[in-house]
């Protein structure tokens, strides 16, 4: 019963056999997009699309009236924010990206701090932003 399938392994692995390699412009590597010529816009809206997706599955609790702003807060830090500047590291970013994701984050903080006034919403990003 072994005989055959180790043959036929040892047949695609011998040093002669070379597998033909597919050029693309862009692959999915480890939950990020690579590209070519390293643009990160599509990474970023790809994020983006994700993490609003993610936003809406928890919206009942992010507006819940019996949750507290902190444990809203730690929800978006731990699930969403999470979700969208993973390997942010090795973005390199545009005025215009940097725009998209802070436009994002601030209407997800305005939902989630309904009924408090804008002064105070941009207290709660400046907190968030350093964590």
């Amino acid at each position: 019963m072994h005989g055959p399938l180790y043959v036929k392994l040892l047949f695609i692995f011998h040093p002669i056999y070379i597998p033909p390699f597919e050029r693309v412009d862009s692959f999915t590597y480890l939950s990020s997009l690579v590209t070519g010529d390293n643009h990160v816009s599509e990474e970023i809206t790809n994020r983006l699309i994700a993490a609003n997706r993610l936003h809406f599955g928890l919206k009942f609790l992010l507006k819940s009236l019996l949750l507290t702003k902190k444990t809203k807060i730690f929800i978006y830090g731990t699930h969403v924010k999470a979700l969208l500047t993973h390997a942010t590291e090795t973005w390199t970013m545009t005025n215009n990206d940097e725009r998209r994701l802070s436009i994002f984050e601030r209407k997800i903080l305005r939902r989630m701090c309904v009924g408090i006034g804008t002064k105070r919403i941009r207290t709660v990003l400046q907190r968030t932003k350093c964590s």
